[in-house]
């Protein structure tokens, strides 16, 4: 899944961060009912490669769209905390899974994959006004030190700003 991180951040950068999400996301959903018609080793790798390839596609555009909608002072909490989502939900879904494939068998497994990845990749790709804000380029604002300007900065919180 990481070996190819380089060139998946290039491929992201010259496609679009959201088709590439988007993109990244069906791949996965593919590769997963993938199960559904091969059994042989080649057919499970070809669907393991798949599966590996459309997440990293999808995880390095969904970080840099992080990326590009936070500020600095806030990006490394909401990268961070996105990181903690995708551990504990893939913790979770692999126990699911094996209960699942245990359960129901690997035909419902691989429709699950699919429904998990085709339902969220249809909701990116939806029609809509405007995304967030966009991002300024300053590293963070600053209160003017003139005299008689006491107001405050209110998009920076209390902890991270300047004392004057």
């Amino acid at each position: 899944m990481y070996a190819l991180v380089i060139v998946v951040g290039d491929v992201v950068d010259q496609i679009g961060r959201i088709p590439s999400l988007s993109g990244g996301l069906i791949l996965t959903g593919v590769s997963a009912s993938g199960l559904l018609w091969g059994e042989s080793v080649a057919a499970t790798a070809a669907a393991g490669f798949g599966l590996g390839l459309g997440w990293s596609v999808s995880y390095v555009a969904a970080t840099a769209e992080i990326g590009d909608r936070t500020e600095p002072w806030e990006r490394g909490r909401m990268l961070a905390f996105t990181d903690l989502l995708s551990g504990a939900c893939g913790a979770a879904l692999t126990l699911l899974a094996g209960l699942a494939l245990s359960a129901l068998g690997v035909s419902a497994l691989a429709i699950g994959g699919l429904v998990l990845t085709i339902v969220p990749s249809l909701w990116i790709l939806r029609p809509r006004r405007a995304l967030a804000r966009p991002v300024s380029k300053a590293a963070r604002p600053t209160a003017s030190t003139e005299e008689g300007d006491d107001h405050e900065i209110r998009s920076v919180p209390p902890t991270l700003r300047r004392a004057s």
